[in-house]
């Protein structure tokens, strides 16, 4: 399919009319499925999706911003498939998904399922996926995920690929003192949220909500961290006075959250990417006094003296598979390789065998993954307490499906 002719299809005119043309309407909505089979078919995985979508969209700017939300939408909910219906066509995989993933049925579903489908309303997407598997025999929920890999703690295959049909939700983490004037800056702007039930510090919205321009944002009174990182940096057990090293610090979430609950820590951040380094500086602006940061990557080989002393804790939220977040990016659902779980593991053996030797003895080492498969967690648990001196204390998977939360996993360790 030449990409280039397809993205660019002859603008309509008097859209105004087309509600009044059946004929025309159809013709739209083929137009349509035509640029978002091959905005499907011309991605290969090595970018995430929202950046090629991005890139499409600029390259080609006849779309406007309706089109760019339906074609996003069409996209994403097929990717929320997985790799289920295997046998099918593509225009019936992406019927069921639009399906699925959405329940209504537009005008664009209603040219693509030309009856194939019931027009059923079910609210809930058990309802539809019980529903879509008594019209397609092929089909198993279980095969949005196939992958025969043991999972971790109590999350189920079945409950894993469900959540993979629901878009999870943002989350904030308000600053201690100040819920009362966040919530009372939602409402006079007009911005649906949702309380959590059981933290207090903790909102969550729609996604696509626009928190930036809010004051109480603009002040730092609160900051986008996932539920479930939330719960995992509050696990960190940092006291006053003492100094930590974030040694994969990424954006910062987790430093941030010991910043803002433990004044007076110290906080060395080290990343092997000079990018994301900068990002964490600007992010941790604020805290300038009570940081540095350093770029080392620690699946090379580091001198002993390296930081000059040691640490009282460590924070090693390492590279991992991210299949606890793909329920925000199901495009890896679509190029996961399982083989590539191993070399995961390697990477995380390397990075942990080289931070433990800058942890004092009585300091505390806690893993951090967002992962749901056990060999990146619980197996990885094992292997750290079976190094010299390593005592596991205690270990949590973060099971985010029921919430509309990522997953993650915290393992916390002490050095004898």
């Amino acid at each position: 399919m030449n990409l280039q002719v397809v993205l660019n299809p002859p603008r309509q005119k008097h859209k105004s009319n087309l509600n009044f043309d059946p004929v025309k309407v159809s013709a739209v909505n083929h137009s349509r499925l035509t640029i978002i089979k091959s905005l499907l078919d011309g991605y290969d995985g090595s970018t995430p999706f929202h950046l090629y979508l991005k890139a499409c969209f600029v390259k080609h700017k006849n779309f406007g911003s309706r089109d760019r939300r339906i074609y996003s939408s069409w996209c994403y909910a097929y990717l929320r498939l997985g790799k289920a219906l295997p046998k099918q066509d593509f225009n019936t995989r992406l019927a069921v998904a639009w399906y699925l993933v959405h329940g209504d049925q537009d005008e664009i579903f209603k040219t693509l399922n030309n009856g194939m489908i019931a027009e059923t309303a079910l609210p809930t997407i058990a309802e539809r996926i019980r529903f879509i598997a008594e019209i397609f025999s092929d089909f198993n929920v279980n095969d949005i995920f196939p992958f025969a890999l043991p999972l971790s703690g109590n999350i189920s295959g079945s409950d894993y690929a469900e959540s993979m049909l629901t878009q999870p939700r943002v989350w904030i983490r308000i600053k201690e003192g100040k819920v009362a004037t966040v919530i009372d800056d939602l409402e006079a702007n007009g911005i649906p949220f949702e309380k959590d039930e059981e933290n207090s510090g903790m909102l969550s919205f729609n996604s696509g909500v626009k928190l930036e321009v809010l004051n109480s944002k603009q002040k730092g009174f609160f900051e986008i961290q996932d539920r479930s990182s939330q719960l995992a940096g509050a696990a960190i057990p940092a006291k006053k006075g003492e100094h930590w090293w974030d040694c994969c610090c990424g954006a910062g979430g987790k430093s941030l959250e010991v910043f803002d609950k433990v004044p007076g820590v110290k906080i060395t951040a080290t990343d092997s990417r000079a990018a994301i380094l900068k990002n964490y500086r600007e992010r941790t602006q604020t805290y300038h006094s009570q940081l540095s940061t350093t770029l080392l990557d620690l699946e090379q080989p580091v001198s002993p003296g390296f930081f000059g002393s040691k640490f009282d804790g460590i924070i090693a939220d390492v590279p991992c598979s991210g299949s606890g977040t793909w329920s925000r990016t199901p495009e890896y659902l679509r190029f996961f390789d399982a083989e590539t779980i191993a070399n995961y593991v390697k990477r995380q053996q390397t990075i942990i065998a080289a931070t433990i030797p800058f942890l004092k003895t009585g300091g505390t080492l806690i893993y951090i993954t967002c992962s749901v498969f056990k060999a990146e967690n619980e197996d990885m648990a094992e292997w750290i307490s079976s190094l010299s001196g390593m005592k596991l204390e205690s270990q949590k998977h973060i099971n985010g499906t029921s919430v509309l939360a990522d997953s993650m996993f915290c393992g916390i360790f002490v050095k004898l």
